[in-house]
């Protein structure tokens, strides 16, 4: 977390206490309203004192134990939406499916999009790099030095400037 001057702020010993506190009782399995009878607060507190615990988990020392709280967090949603899901419920099958691919990417299981590059390079010299250069910025100024050639006038029926110098 950070203030709006872009300082990190940095959480009270009793807040980090608090945080660590709440993300044991709920990586002991503990509903989040379990958590907030537990510590006295409200459900919205208790779940930002998680929250707030995976954070200082996951800045100290790994993935493993939030990995594994939001895998259970994901079974907890799986089975409540089970029975809708079993009904036939479109909404239900959803974000069952959503709930799924989220476990999926969790454990790693989806495989890799494999993707086929064909590269071609060619190395050069910096002596060819120079070369190459000189000859793109000599191209450029004879562009710019040479005005494009003035479309034909037209004289008469069918004849154009261009025709009365064929013909000389």
């Amino acid at each position: 977390m950070t203030r709006r001057n872009g300082a990190a702020k940095v959480p009270s010993p009793y807040a980090v206490r608090r945080a660590a506190e709440a993300f044991e009782l709920r990586s002991q399995g503990l509903s989040y309203r379990a958590v907030a009878c537990q510590m006295g607060c409200s459900v919205a507190t208790a779940f930002e004192a998680v929250e707030a615990g995976a954070r200082l988990i996951l800045r100290g020392h790994g993935a493993e134990e939030q990995v594994a709280l939001m895998l259970a967090d994901l079974d907890d949603m799986r089975t409540a939406l089970r029975p809708k899901v079993l009904d036939g419920d479109t909404v239900a099958i959803t974000a069952a499916l959503r709930v799924q691919e989220r476990r999926a990417r969790l454990l790693g299981l989806d495989a890799p999009a494999k993707v086929n590059v064909d590269v071609q390079a060619r190395v050069i010299t910096v002596e060819e790099l120079r070369v190459e250069i000189a000859r793109a910025e000599a191209e450029l100024a004879a562009e710019r030095a040479v005005p494009p050639p003035a479309p034909p006038r037209e004289l008469g029926p069918g004849l154009t400037d261009s025709n009365e110098s064929q013909d000389e």
